[in-house]
């Protein structure tokens, strides 16, 4: 969820998630799972990241453009690439 200081909104949501995670041993399922996911989420964006900036990922972008193909078609491949992984996850 989004909070917004200005408006006010989901400001009680935060304050209950701070409380759930915040007291030692008393963190839900639920909140673990949450914490764990944007773990994961993070940790895949920053080795997608350094894949595309300066690893294999890097070398696949110069030669797909090199050959011609538009940015948008190159980001759409790697979208149904990464599609089916995460199916076989």
């Amino acid at each position: 969820f989004q909070v917004d200081s200005v408006s006010g909104t989901n400001i009680d949501d935060l304050a209950g998630a701070i409380m759930e995670i915040s007291v030692p041993g008393q963190e839900t399922r639920e909140a673990a799972g949450a914490r764990n996911r944007h773990v994961a989420a993070r940790l895949i964006e920053e080795i997608l990241g350094d894949m595309l900036d300066s690893g294999p990922g890097s070398e696949a972008i110069d030669r797909s453009l090199s050959r011609g193909v538009s940015p948008y078609e190159l980001a759409n491949q790697v979208k149904k690439r990464m599609e089916g992984i995460w199916e076989d996850l």
